[in-house]
């Protein structure tokens, strides 16, 4: 009986551990020393997908794709010297061909003290491994973002220690990669010190806030230490890392702002130059308006004798000529600052350019006591380029010597040749220039001298007019001083013309008879009224109108030679009168002339698309007048008779 009962209770035993196995989730796998497979329970089953019929007696590694074969020999190898292969985590097939993440634990099975066989139980990692490549994907997209972000990362723990930090920290902080920074103390190699040199504890940074106070901190206003001693200005913010509402530590992001700083103050040297060219240019109109203002009332007096009238009149036509070239040098900045200007090149011997310049200023340079010497080449000095421009850099050159020397200055003009270049250089020895602002004196609305007492000293435009010019006619020009008091020297160089100037050139201006009947159109009573008089001082019969339809009925009745013509007028424009005009045949020998406040290289170009011969920016100078009125045709306005 006793033999009976212990058979059976072993029988009940080795049931209930058969009902454990295959009852079990997991797959669990029995195998000899050599890997064939002695059981395969219903964990197996559901695993992999074969019946126990279907698996025992194979090999183990049937399960297993081509490429891992090999893998379960070393381990039998372990389990055969019974040591236990903890958690392999490797990946095998199942019956219909879908691979499955598994992680096996194998151990030996003893009989005794030896071992017998292999035991395997699987469990599906699939779930698993899909989350970790998940988190790797996420953490590696994370990793790029922070390596290409151009603004520096990093993190601290409480204790202030790096325990993340990106290259692009690493880089702007002057050291070779994150790795020097992790693990260091931040405070102390980036932030120990204030923008004005006072030590900066740690308890005041801003970037402990956030972790303090559990709140974000920004700061514009500081600096941070770059690994060789030198500091940068930063822009920085300052975040609390919290897990389950509690604080680990911060993440800080910064910037180097050096180049926003730079900008910003080139933003407010900007507006403080602008600021103080419009105080200049309040000036500098308020002047020549006094003094016509006064002469006008001089000149209405009943007991201002003749000469001091004449006088009078002397002033007006100065000062009137000093603003029209005050708005020129306007337009002209605005055209270069846009990139309307447009050069009317030309083959030209440079020294005709000085001369005239000099012939123009010679009045100015009287008015100034300035004594000019001028050393020009006897060769012919070769240059393709606008003739009207470049006597405006020789003049702008002079004026500004002038200008800026004591009455009684010494000027000195030097033009010749020097190599393959054209050398334009004027010397004076007047106020000289401050070596800090060398650097900027062609700088547009810069001036050397900002005080009261500026007489003559203009817009603070001449010079950047002037590198301009020179810049469209692929030249440079510096300057050089030694300081105030000691004078300047301006240098201009200009290439050259590659081949001889052409022995004849083409006259630029032919005669087309003179003019006896003009037709003023101008809407603006004063303006209209002292042309009118103006013209018929110079001995021409003026039938004038106010507006464009009245003006274009005038042309077509009169028939005049000449015809002044505003563009902005009322009922019809003066774009609109000169199609008109030009559409009837008869009007075809009266030359029309738009006379206008508009002088950009648009509005010219428009106002000869519309059918003008010529384009003349008010207000128009004498001489000019005088040429159309003894029939002096510019040659681009003769072209236009026969399109």
């Amino acid at each position: 009986m006793i033999e009976i009962s212990a058979l059976e209770q072993a029988r009940a035993k080795l049931a209930q551990l058969s009902a454990i196995v295959e009852s079990s989730d997991d797959a669990i796998v029995g195998s000899t020393l050599d890997g064939i497979i002695s059981s395969w329970n219903n964990g197996a089953r559901r695993l992999y997908g074969y019946t126990p019929d279907e698996a025992i007696g194979r090999h183990l590694n049937f399960l297993q794709p081509l490429d891992r074969k090999n893998e379960i020999e070393g381990v039998l190898l372990d389990v055969r010297d019974g040591r236990v292969v903890e958690r392999l985590e490797t990946r095998c097939m199942r019956k219909d061909g879908t691979p499955v993440d598994v992680s096996v634990k194998f151990s030996p099975i003893y009989d005794g003290s030896k071992v017998v066989g292999v035991s395997a139980i699987s469990r599906d990692i699939t779930p698993l491994t899909r989350a970790r490549l998940e988190i790797a994907e996420r953490e590696e997209r994370i990793r790029l973002l922070l390596d290409s972000t151009a603004e520096a990362i990093y993190g601290i723990d409480l204790n202030g220690i790096c325990t993340f930090c990106n290259p692009a920290c690493a880089r702007l902080l002057g050291y070779n990669s994150p790795a020097e920074l992790i693990g260091k103390q931040m405070h102390p190699l980036i932030h120990h010190t204030k923008p004005d040199g006072t030590p900066y504890p740690v308890e005041r940074s801003s970037i402990y806030d956030a972790m303090r106070h559990r709140r974000e901190a920004h700061v514009d206003d500081e600096v941070l230490w770059r690994a060789d001693g030198t500091s940068f200005p930063a822009e920085y913010w300052s975040h609390p890392i919290y897990r389950d509402d509690e604080v680990l530590g911060a993440v800080v992001t910064f910037l180097d702002v050096t180049e926003r700083r730079e900008a910003e103050h080139e933003i407010q040297e900007g507006v403080r130059r602008r600021e103080q060219f419009l105080a200049m240019l309040s000036h500098e109109l308020r002047n020549p308006l006094a003094a016509i203002l006064s002469a006008t009332r001089l000149i209405e007096g009943a007991i201002v004798s003749d000469h001091v009238r004449q006088e009078a009149g002397l002033v007006v036509e100065r000062q009137a000529k000093h603003m029209a070239r005050l708005l020129d040098d306007l337009l002209d900045v605005a055209r270069i600052t846009r990139g309307r200007i447009v050069l009317r090149n030309e083959w030209i011997d440079l020294r005709d350019a000085a001369r005239s310049a000099i012939e123009a200023l010679g009045p100015f340079l009287a008015e100034h006591d300035s004594h000019l010497e001028v050393d020009i080449d006897d060769e012919p000095i070769p240059i393709v380029g606008d003739p009207a421009r470049l006597q405006q850099v020789h003049a702008n050159l002079l004026s500004n010597a002038s200008k800026y020397s004591p009455r009684g200055g010494h000027i000195r003009l030097e033009v010749k040749r020097e190599g393959e270049s054209a050398i334009v250089r004027v010397t004076d020895n007047g106020n000289g220039i401050d070596p800090e602002m060398l650097p900027r004196i062609f700088d547009l609305f810069v001036q050397g001298d900002s005080s009261l007492a500026r007489s003559d000293s203009g817009l603070g435009i001449g010079l950047t007019l002037l590198r301009s010019m020179v810049e469209l006619h692929n030249g440079t020009v510096e300057a050089h001083s030694d300081g105030p008091g000691k004078g300047s020297v301006f240098t201009v160089r200009l290439p050259l013309a590659p081949t001889p100037m052409p022995g004849t050139v083409a006259a630029s201006a032919s005669m087309a008879g003179a003019v006896r009947t003009v037709v003023l159109v101008e809407d603006q009573p004063d303006a209209r009224r002292m042309m009118q008089l103006l013209l018929e001082s110079l001995g021409v019969r003026v039938f004038s109108a106010d507006n464009g339809m009245e003006g274009a009925t005038l042309i077509e009745r009169v028939h005049p030679d000449l015809a002044l013509v505003d563009l902005g007028l009322p009922v019809m424009s003066g774009f609109d009168l000169a199609r008109r005009v030009r559409h009837s045949k008869d009007n075809e020998t009266t030359r029309l002339v738009a006379l206008s406040g508009y002088g950009q290289e648009s509005d010219v170009q428009a106002a000869l698309e519309a059918g003008f011969d010529e384009h003349i920016t008010k207000p128009p100078d004498l001489e000019r007048l005088e040429r159309l009125l003894v029939g002096q045709v510019p040659a681009v306005a003769k072209e236009r008779d026969f399109d």
